[in-house]
């Protein structure tokens, strides 16, 4: 499936498949990791919307952030080197939400978020 890249804003966050309204598609696997120090779930969350929206999805099934434990924390405080904040997710194209989508992302490309 080959779909148009959308905008990051326009893409729907989903804490579990069942709530997604309507049919969809499985699109891409979303891997994300980061420093712990350096980005928050947040930040992770952004990043995975801006990936999904590059390949055309236009939601998100959210399969969790892995934290490191408070010890590989302070490890990695202590020796620099940060621990990894790991998330994976489900790009999916959702065939009812492309109307709502395609105005979203004309409205933030023309500022009138």
């Amino acid at each position: 499936m080959k779909l148009a890249p959308s905008c990051a804003d326009g893409v729907k966050i989903y804490s579990t498949p069942s709530a997604v309204e309507g049919e969809y598609k499985e699109v891409a696997l979303l891997n994300s990791t980061a420093n712990t120090g350096l980005t928050s779930e947040a930040g992770m969350m952004k990043s995975m919307r801006k990936k999904a929206a590059a390949v055309g999805a236009n939601g998100i099934i959210v399969g969790g952030i892995n934290e490191p434990s408070a010890g590989a924390k302070i490890a990695g405080a202590v020796f620099g080197t940060g621990a990894e904040r790991k998330g994976k997710s489900v790009a999916i194209f959702v065939v009812s939400d492309t109307a709502r989508v395609r105005a979203f992302c004309a409205n933030a490309l023309s500022g009138q978020d």
